[in-house]
C-alpha cells in the first residue's frame, strides 16, 4: 500500500520541516516477508545490515547538491525480539559506491545519518515488538555519487544482548527467493537470475566487521527516503499471490496504483514467462503534496532502451520556477493525466505480441506534474529491466 509514504510524510512533517519533501515510494504496495540481522544473525554479533539503492533503478533523487544524493528522513520498520527486559538503541549510516569494488559501498566513505535511535518500546502484551520509524535529522544527510551511482542505507545494530534469538534489534524484510517457503516473497523477473549472493541479484548486504561484506540472496529491507523532490517510482503488476499487494486491481488497503514497486519484481519484472505463468505490466506513479486532484501530469519514458540515464540537468535553468531534472537520454510523451489527491499514475499493458523480445531491454520513466502556476514538477527517474 501507499501506506508508508501517505501516512508517514505526515509524521515526519511533525519531526522535522519536510514542506517541500516527499518520499520517493520505494515501499509503495510493500508487504513483510519476515524481520531480519542479514548475516549478524542473533547472536554475539555487531554489525550492519544494508539495502542498496540501485544507480542503475533510478536517478534524479536527492539533487539537492549536483554530484550528491541528499535524504531528509528514513522510514523502515524495526523489530525486537525482547523490548521488554533489553531496551536498545540503534544508529544509521549512509554510504556511497565503491569506485573499485561495484555494487559494494564504500566504507571509508560512509557518514552518519542518525545516532541513538530507539528501538520498539515494550509491547503491551509478551516481550517482542516492532514499530514503524521515520527519522528524520535536524540538516539533510548527503553522500557523494560515485561509481554506478548506488547509495547504500546502513542500520548499525548492537550484537543480540542475550546472544541468542530470544533478543536482538532487527529490520523487517522482502524475500525474493524463488525457492523460499516464505508466505510473503515477491520472486523478481529474468533480470535477478541466477539468484545469489551478489548484488546483481540481491539489494540486501551484512557488514560484519571490520571489512566482511556479503549480500543475501534476493532480499530487500523495507523502507523509504525522503527527499527534496515529488514521489515517483516504477511498479510492476504481477499475479503472484504470494505478494498480493502487487496484483491488479489492488486488494484491499493497498493501491490505489496497482504493481509493486520493491527493488525485487518492481525494478525487474517477468514480461514473458520466466517464472511459470508471469505476464507481468508496468506502472508508474507520481506524487506531490499540494498538487490536490485535477492538477495535470505527463508521462515520459525514454526511447534510449539501455540502462544507462541521461545526464541530470535541472529543469529550473530553462523553465524558471520548476524543479526537479530530466534524467532520461531522449524521452517521448506517453499519456497525460489528472492528479487525484496529489496522486496519479499511468499503467502500460504490454503486448502479448512484443513479451518475447522484451529480454534484455530496459524501460526508463519518469513524470512531469504541471503546477497551478504553470511551472514543471520533475519525478525522479525510475527504470525497469526485463
Amino acid at each position: 500500500m501507499r501506506l508508508f509514504p501517505y501516512l508517514f510524510a505526515a509524521l515526519a512533517v511533525g519531526v522535522g520541516n519536510l514542506a517541500a519533501q516527499e518520499f520517493i515510494g520505494f515501499s509503495y504496495n510493500g508487504q513483510i516477508s519476515f524481520t531480519s540481522r542479514g548475516f549478524l544473525g542473533f547472536g554475539a554479533v555487531a554489525g550492519e545490515i544494508m539495502n542498496r539503492i540501485d544507480g542503475s533503478d533510478y536517478a534524479g533523487w536527492g539533487t539537492d547538491t549536483p554530484g550528491t544524493r541528499t535524504i531528509a528522513s528514513l522510514f523502515f520498520i524495526v523489530q525486537d525480539q525482547n523490548a521488554v527486559a533489553t531496551p536498545e538503541t540503534f544508529s544509521i549510516k549512509l554510504y556511497p559506491e565503491s569506485t573499485t569494488n561495484p555494487g559494494f559501498p564504500d566504507l571509508a566513505a560512509g557518514v552518519t545519518f542518525a545516532t541513538g535511535v530507539t528501538g520498539p518500546p515494550a509491547p503491551v502484551s509478551g516481550v517482542i515488538n516492532a514499530a514503524v520509524k521515520v527519522v528524520t535529522p535536524a540538516t539533510p544527510v548527503s553522500v557523494p555519487i560515485q561509481g554506478g551511482g548506488d547509495v547504500f542505507v546502513s542500520w548499525v545494530l548492537p550484537a543480540s544482548p542475550t546472544a541468542s534469538t530470544a533478543d536482538g534489534l532487527s529490520i523487517q524484510a522482502l524475500d525474493g527467493v524463488a525457492t523460499s517457503a516464505s508466505a510473503v516473497k515477491d520472486v523478481p523477473g529474468p533480470r535477478k537470475f541466477p539468484q545469489g549472493n551478489n548484488p546483481a541479484t540481491s539489494n540486501g548486504v551484512t557488514l560484519t566487521p571490520p571489512t566482511t561484506l556479503q549480500y543475501s540472496v534476493a532480499r530487500e529491507w523495507l523502507f523509504d527516503v525522503a527527499h527534496n523532490g515529488t514521489g515517483g517510482v516504477v511498479m510492476t503488476i504481477t499475479n503472484q499471490t504470494t505478494l498480493a499487494g502487487s496484483n491488479n486491481p489492488p486488494p484491499a488497503g493497498f493501491g490505489p496504483a496497482p504493481g509493486t514497486a520493491s527493488f525485487l519484481s518492481g525494478t525487474s519484472p517477468d514480461g514473458n514467462g520466466f517464472n511459470a505463468g508471469r505476464a507481468d505490466d508496468i506502472t508508474f506513479d507520481f506524487f506531490k503534496t499540494g498538487f490536490g486532484t485535477g492538477g495535470l501530469v505527463a508521462w515520459l519514458r525514454d526511447t534510449d532502451f539501455s540502462s544507462n540515464f541521461g545526464p541530470e540537468i535541472q529543469v529550473g535553468a530553462f523553465f524558471p520556477g520548476s524543479s526537479g531534472v530530466n534524467c532520461l537520454v531522449n524521452f517521448e510523451i506517453i499519456g497525460f493525466g489528472f492528479t487525484t489527491a496529489d496522486e496519479a499514475f499511468l499503467t502500460t499493458p504490454i503486448p502479448a505480441a512484443i513479451r518475447p523480445i522484451l529480454a534484455g531491454l530496459n524501460a526508463k520513466h519518469q513524470a512531469v506534474g504541471i503546477d497551478a502556476g504553470g511551472n514543471f514538477i520533475a519525478s525522479p527517474c525510475g527504470a525497469q529491466h526485463f
